[in-house]
């Protein structure tokens, strides 16, 4: 789907511009932004790995949506996109698991920290 949505894009555009060259400049232009900004989400997501998930420490996703929001103006959907990808890849080899939690949030936690987490929500 993505693909087809990039072609009616790039068709637009050389409507618009003519010259395929001018066409696939711009177009570039727009997938390297949009990559830039796909990237900051995945290091998000890297980092609260690194620093906070092998620490014992869970990840809301509420709280990095929040400060996504307040650290980003504009293309939040495209780094919270970015964050979901790559944590997805941390749930998809096992490392972290995510767990659905009142009031609808998530929370990603190290699978090594899983046992002391769910202590803490018993209690």
């Amino acid at each position: 789907m993505d693909r087809v949505l990039e072609w009616l894009m790039f068709d637009f555009i050389k409507r618009i511009f003519g010259a395929d060259d001018q066409a696939e400049k711009i177009m570039q232009g727009m997938t390297d932004r949009s990559v830039k900004w796909i990237r900051i989400g995945e290091s998000i997501a890297d980092d609260c790995m690194k620093n906070g998930l092998e620490n014992g420490m869970p990840v809301y996703l509420s709280q990095i949506t929040d400060q996504i929001h307040k650290e980003y103006s504009y293309n939040t959907n495209v780094i919270q996109n970015g964050f979901l990808t790559r944590i997805s890849s941390y749930i998809d080899s096992g490392s972290v698991v995510t767990l659905s939690i009142e009031g609808g949030d998530q929370a990603f936690v190290h699978k090594d920290h899983l046992n002391d987490f769910m202590k803490d929500v018993r209690r």
